[in-house]
């Protein structure tokens, strides 16, 4: 069987933004696109800027493993319940993310100075799911796009929201001849982005 039961349960437990990326009840949904990606290009660093519960880092974190690679995945979150997008239990008690995924690296920092933290070209994977305001997402996308390696993936979160600054940034990446991006509707959304580096 492709799809281990166990690893998908320990990937959902207690975990209760899972259905915003369609996963519920033994499903992995668009976790499955996440457990994909960092899976076929065996990701050596996987970066998750903002996650409610840990979901997408669990699943970055899940196919490392998996594919025995020697790497780490990284969780950045700035914990500001005030900005609306839900606000992370990881950082001050024990959860089912710190259980079984203890050696996510979880960053406490906003995500644009978290930025300064990595080299260009050193990152393999990474997804943002932080501050959702256009301002803030298009400030993320800017901070991180020259970090993504040559052959490297981004996804963007909640994209299919209207009202969202994802939905907004997405319009203008569409427009840009060097950035490739497929819009899928998998639970609150999410854009797959392609940035060919120069």
């Amino acid at each position: 069987m492709l799809i281990n039961k166990e690893v998908v349960d320990k990937i959902l437990e207690g975990d209760i933004y899972a259905p915003s990326h369609h996963a519920r009840d033994g499903f992995l949904g668009g976790g499955m696109l996440y457990y994909a990606l960092a899976y076929m290009i065996k990701a050596e660093l996987c970066v998750c800027l903002g996650s409610g519960t840990g979901f997408v880092p669990k699943v970055m974190r899940q196919a490392q493993l998996d594919t025995k690679v020697d790497g780490k995945t990284m969780l950045i979150d700035a914990d500001l319940a005030e900005a609306g997008w839900g606000s992370p239990d990881y950082f001050d008690k024990e959860t089912p993310f710190t259980k079984h995924f203890s050696d996510v690296i979880r960053i406490k920092e906003l995500s644009v100075v978290a930025s300064s933290r990595f080299k260009n070209n050193s990152i393999d994977y990474l997804h943002i799911d932080a501050d959702h305001s256009y301002e803030g997402v298009k400030a993320d996308f800017e901070a991180y796009r020259s970090k993504i390696k040559h052959r490297g993936y981004m996804t963007l979160h909640d994209s299919i929201h209207r009202d969202c600054g994802v939905y907004k940034l997405i319009a203008e990446l569409r427009q840009e001849p060097s950035i490739d991006v497929v819009n899928l509707p998998i639970g609150t959304g999410v854009a797959l982005v392609r940035v060919s580096q120069v």
